[in-house]
């Protein structure tokens, strides 16, 4: 059975919405499974609590709806599920989703039709190969998961509920944007505010503040795109400190205390990190972040490679420059493609972006044993031949001084007392969490 009467379309905001849309669609191209197996439970729900499903979305179609919206037609409810997670995964309706982004404010509330399953059944995140989705299934259905024991041992690596920390917004498109499509639970951490002291970087916009927060704005509609959900950066969690391009180095203490309250609040099974190859000193400080939040939590570390230069000067994007070990190689689909040039279109004020971004693969390996008191290798470092005023030395002294302050007699476990307190503090914080916005 799928529910009785028929209500009249109703009104929520600027939206009419006609429940017998969704009846349809559940009676007519649901799948078959669901026959049966499930009925509809009307409801409205934070729009910004709303997953859409990462499938290639057909612009023509999303305008039809828009056209619709601002005629004051009526919509049929979207068909979701509930994660267990405070969110509602899309199963019909992604386009209609996008579209009601041009009428609802931020903090609207949506009709859905909530797809209940019967005793016996319940719905269950499963990957194919190319896509995930929830799937409805028996419950007591045996399938392999990843767990934190899993993940340590190395079974099914970074494909559960991972941690990324790249230094700044558009670093985790060069380095992951196939995997962020793949994961579970991803959760992106943007070390710094992607605004360098450098007027050059910021003078088209005014300010290094506006620079900042169109890179901001960026980041959060590109991974909303994906449906990352968790989408933090470092600086709004810092009490004061700051964390600008280019100068992460000098804050290294800072950046470690504030990722740890973050990996303490969401317990991940892995932390991927880039590489130590001397593309960008913020991303050499990420790697040395990386590692000391593997010995606070006991945690696989993983690292993914950028850019740097090679041996011959030439400037080298996501290949690791020792290839001794590889790791995983995740090959793109074209799904993951096209998803991946949306990406890179909404980072704008990155208009060299895809030079760097060509590679039909991604790579990754647990992180490599750096010596931190060295620069990553004896050649040019990439931010050497671009003649930034940085010296690898300068990183590699922070580094050191950072060990000095947690080692030994337990530095580390003293810093661990110090995140655990800091994240007592967050805990009353409504919006820890940012979630999608229309």
């Amino acid at each position: 059975m799928v529910g009785a009467a028929f209500a009249p379309a109703t009104q929520n905001q600027a939206i009419r919405y006609e429940d017998n849309g969704s009846r349809e669609w559940l009676w007519s191209e649901a799948p078959c499974r669901w026959h049966a197996r499930i009925t509809l439970e009307f409801r409205n729900v934070p729009f910004r609590a709303l997953q859409a499903a990462a499938s290639r979305k057909d612009p023509s179609v999303v305008f039809s709806y828009e056209q619709r919206l601002r005629l004051g037609r009526t919509l049929a409810p979207l068909v979701v599920s509930e994660t267990g997670r405070g969110t509602y995964y899309i199963h019909d309706g992604n386009h209609r989703h996008l579209a009601m982004r041009s009428i609802l404010a931020p903090d609207s509330d949506v009709r859905v039709a909530i797809a209940v399953p019967t005793n016996g059944y319940h719905f269950q995140w499963r990957w194919f190969g190319t896509y995930g989705t929830y799937v409805l299934e028996p419950e007591g259905l045996c399938h392999f998961r990843a767990t934190r024991k899993s993940a340590r041992s190395g079974s099914s690596p970074l494909l559960s509920k991972t941690l990324v920390l790249v230094a700044h917004p558009d670093d985790e498109t060069g380095g992951c944007a196939a995997l962020l499509q793949r994961l579970h639970e991803p959760i992106v951490v943007f070390a710094t505010d992607g605004a360098p002291a450098d007027e050059f970087f910021w003078e088209p916009y005014g300010s290094r503040e506006a620079y900042s927060q169109v890179r901001r704005n960026e980041a959060r509609q590109a991974l909303s795109g994906i449906g990352v959900k968790a989408v933090h950066f470092l600086s709004d969690f810092a009490h004061g400190a700051r964390f600008e391009d280019q100068r992460l180095y000098k804050s290294v203490r800072a950046a470690i205390e504030t990722t740890q309250v973050l990996v303490q609040r969401y317990r991940p099974d892995a932390i991927l990190i880039p590489a130590y190859e001397g593309g960008h000193p913020d991303h050499d400080t990420c790697s040395f972040i990386g590692s000391v939040l593997g010995e606070l939590n006991s945690l696989p570390i993983w690292e993914m490679p950028l850019y740097h230069r090679s041996r011959q000067g030439a400037l080298v994007c996501q290949h690791f420059r020792d290839t001794s070990d590889i790791g995983i190689i995740v090959r793109l689909t074209e799904t993951e493609r096209l998803n991946r040039s949306v990406l890179i279109a909404n980072y704008a004020s990155q208009t060299d972006l895809g030079e760097f971004i060509k590679s039909r693969a991604e790579t990754f390996r647990p992180q490599k044993k750096y010596d931190y008191s060295k620069p990553p290798h004896e050649g040019e470092l990439n931010y050497q031949a671009w003649s930034w005023p940085i010296c690898p030395q300068d990183l590699c002294r922070q580094f050191e001084e950072f060990r000095l302050f947690s080692h030994p007699r337990g530095g580390l476990d003293r810093l661990k007392g110090h995140a655990l307190n800091a994240g007592s503090c967050l805990q009353g914080r409504v919006d820890f969490e940012w979630h999608i916005g229309p």
